[in-house]
Parts: structure tokens; C-alpha cells; sequence
């Protein structure tokens, strides 16, 4: 993850801010060592984590319980946003309102329903189509691998369905699993492919077309062109590509450039949840940077944010300390992880992969909470005995 932060940053600003990612890379390793060498003490202590001891037969009620609570949630979601919006995206032939419907599916609702949507795409959902595939419990796994991926892309977010089989393309092809592992693949592809669509009227047409090949959040749309299904490939595809492999090292950049030349450090006003103990205001520079980032957008009438990797919200509040900070901070959360899965580095893998990817694009203590990364360590915790004799 770091490395690809870095490729986006050098392309961007070259090497510029290098020093700062040095500075964060430093911390982490070296801080890493040192919590290591404690853990290795502690970990010769065999009995330091409690196992939890639930008998098989009140984990299948549990699973079956949480199963059934995934599938109304997922019905009451659709009856409180009265539609499905990709649907409803997908008949829409006006950009502003495709964003309009993608900004409105949290922007309307109450906070349960973004924490709740947050909590099954990001923990129940993953956790139980891996769980379900390693116990055999095959009806339930088909049931929800339909039903979760259809939901995963109904509120137009691309990272959502591969949150959902992260968990199990990496367990799948740990475990020389290809045909699980590659219709997995397919079924995201296939989803990346028609929200690309659904969300960009200019593809569901032959008389338009994107000025260039490089797709943002916000296309500019130039008419009276046609293109052939070859175009519109590639144009997909670019797409695709820029979005995981520059844009996120931009919006790195772009943070380090405006702070605090042009925006000042925040010293703790970043953090939602410290506000309420220092009588501080709390500033949300995702939003605040946006105009800085995307200023033709914002000038266009645009707001949105702008996420960035965990370490750059520490530098946000803190300079170069908040970056030796957030080092130190990862470094024992990683040694934690290691401490509770100790020897089982396939579930590990599959359990922790696609947080730590989401660390190039979030706050660390938000992945953590409302991204739902502690709920599904907690998943397998309870779990674990179930899914190691399995």
C-alpha cells in the first residue's frame, strides 16, 4: 500500500515531499522492532489472550442469527431509501443528478443507516462469506455472495463490492482455490464494469464523449462525438487505472502542499472524537480541501471530499510529530494483529488485507470503528475455534 502511495506521490510532485514519507516509514518500522521484541515476551505467555469458548452448536445459532439480521437490514435499507440508487442512476441521463443521487444516499439518512450500511458492506457481510465458505455451509454462501454483491454496488461506491470479497479472493487463492477465486475476480470486475456505466450518462450513449481518457470523479463531457464499444473500453479501463494507482498519491501531495502553507495545522481539532475532551471545534479537512484539490469542479458548483492515507490526517494535526506518531500508533496495532491471529496467517491475510488497503485512503480510527476493521477482527475472535478446526 505504501509503496503504490509513494509511486502516486512521485508522479505527482516527484520527490518533493519525499522526507515526509521517509519520516512516516521510518517511524513505523523501527517502532515496529521495539513493540516486537515486547510482544515476543508476552506471546511466550501462552494463556495472556483468553480464548473464547462457545460450543459449535451455539455458533451455527449465532452465524444463523447474524445471517438473518444481514438480509432484513439489506430489505429495510432499499424501503428507507425508497429505490435501489444504482438502479435509479442507471436510467439517469443527467451527470448532476447521477451525483446528486450518489450524495444524497447519506447525505438524507440518519446516521444508523450510514453506520449500519458501513458495518454490513465493510464487516458482516466479508466475514460471513469467508465463514460460510469455510464451514460448507454452501446454500447460505450462495444466498449471500448474491445478495451482498447486488447490495455491495447498489449505493454507487466501487470500493464496496471489493470490500465485500476481499476476504475470500485472498483465503480462496491462498488455499490454490481458482475457481472460487476467479468468478470472485469476475463478479467485481463485472460490477466495477456496469457502475463505470451507470454512472457516467456519456457511456450509455453513442452521440457523446469524455474530452480525454482520463476519467475523475467529475468528467468533462464534450459533445457530438461518437465512439465504439472499443472506446468506451478504454476509457473504462483508464479509468480504472488512474484511479488506483495516481490518484491517491495526488491527494497525498495535495494535503502536504496546502498544509500549512495555505490551511493550518489543526493540533487535535482533526480528530471527530478527542473534540468533545478539548473543547475544540472539529474541522473535517476532507470536505474543507476539497475546493483547493478539484478548484474547477468546486467553481462549477461541485462539493465533495477528498480521503487521504491515515498518516497524512496525523500530519494534519500535527506536522512531522503527528507523521513519527502515526508511525508508532500502526506499528503496535500490527503487532497487535499478529498477536491475536498469531500462527494463522492465512485467516490473517484474508482477514486484515483490505483495512490495511484502505489505509491509503482513510483515517485510521475511522477504518477502524465506523470501517468496521475492529468488528471483523472481533468476527473471527469469536469465531476462531469454528474456523481453525475447519
Amino acid at each position: 500500500m505504501f509503496l503504490g502511495l509513494t509511486f502516486g506521490v512521485f508522479l505527482h510532485s516527484q520527490l518533493t515531499y519525499f522526507n515526509f514519507l521517509l519520516l512516516f516509514s521510518s517511524s513505523l518500522y523501527i517502532g515496529y522492532w521495539f513493540i516486537y521484541k515486547i510482544r515476543i515476551g508476552i506471546q511466550n505467555k501462552r494463556n495472556f489472550i483468553p480464548n473464547i469458548s462457545i460450543r459449535d452448536s451455539n455458533l451455527d445459532i449465532i452465524s444463523l442469527s447474524l445471517f438473518i439480521l444481514i438480509l432484513c437490514f439489506m430489505g429495510f435499507h432499499y424501503w428507507e431509501l425508497k429505490g435501489i440508487p444504482v438502479i435509479q442512476a442507471w436510467f439517469c441521463s443527467d451527470y448532476d443528478e447521477i451525483v446528486n443521487i450518489r450524495r444524497n444516499i447519506t447525505a438524507d439518512h440518519s446516521s444508523f443507516w450510514n453506520y449500519m450500511m458501513s458495518f454490513t458492506l465493510k464487516g458482516l457481510i466479508p466475514f460471513f462469506l469467508l465463514y460460510l465458505y469455510i464451514t460448507k455451509k454452501k446454500k447460505l454462501f450462495y444466498i449471500l455472495l448474491i445478495t451482498g454483491a447486488f447490495y455491495s454496488i447498489s449505493f454507487i461506491q466501487k470500493s464496496f463490492v471489493i470490500t465485500i470479497f476481499t476476504p475470500l479472493i485472498i483465503y480462496t487463492a491462498l488455499n490454490n482455490k481458482w475457481l472460487v477465486t476467479i468468478g470472485s475476480l469476475i463478479i467485481i470486475f463485472l460490477s466495477l464494469w456496469f457502475l463505470v456505466t451507470a454512472t457516467n450518462p456519456i457511456l450509455k450513449t453513442d452521440n457523446d464523449i469524455i474530452k480525454d481518457y482520463s476519467i475523475t470523479e467529475h468528467p468533462e463531457l464534450v459533445p457530438d462525438i461518437k465512439m465504439d464499444e472499443k472506446e468506451k473500453s478504454i476509457i473504462i479501463s483508464n479509468a480504472l487505472i488512474r484511479r488506483v494507482f495516481y490518484v491517491p498519491g495526488m491527494i497525498v501531495s495535495e494535503w502536504f502542499r496546502i498544509i500549512p502553507e495555505v490551511k493550518p495545522f489543526l493540533y487535535g481539532d482533526g480528530y471527530r472524537f478527542l473534540t468533545p475532551f478539548t473543547g475544540g471545534e472539529f474541522k473535517d479537512y476532507r470536505l474543507i480541501l476539497y475546493p483547493y484539490i478539484y478548484p474547477s469542479y468546486y467553481n462549477r458548483g461541485y462539493t465533495g471530499s477528498v480521503n487521504t492515507a491515515s498518516f497524512v490526517y496525523d500530519y494534519a494535526n500535527f506536522g512531522k510529530l503527528g507523521l513519527v506518531l502515526s508511525g508508532i500508533l500502526l506499528a503496535f496495532l500490527f503487532n497487535t494483529l499478529e498477536f491475536v491471529f498469531e500462527s494463522n496467517t492465512k485467516m490473517k491475510l484474508s482477514i486484515n488485507c483490505f483495512s490495511l488497503i484502505m489505509l491509503s485512503s482513510g483515517s485510521l480510527f475511522t477504518i477502524l470503528f465506523s470501517g468496521s476493521w475492529a468488528l471483523i477482527v472481533l468476527l473471527y475472535f469469536i469465531f476462531k475455534k469454528q474456523l481453525e478446526k475447519q
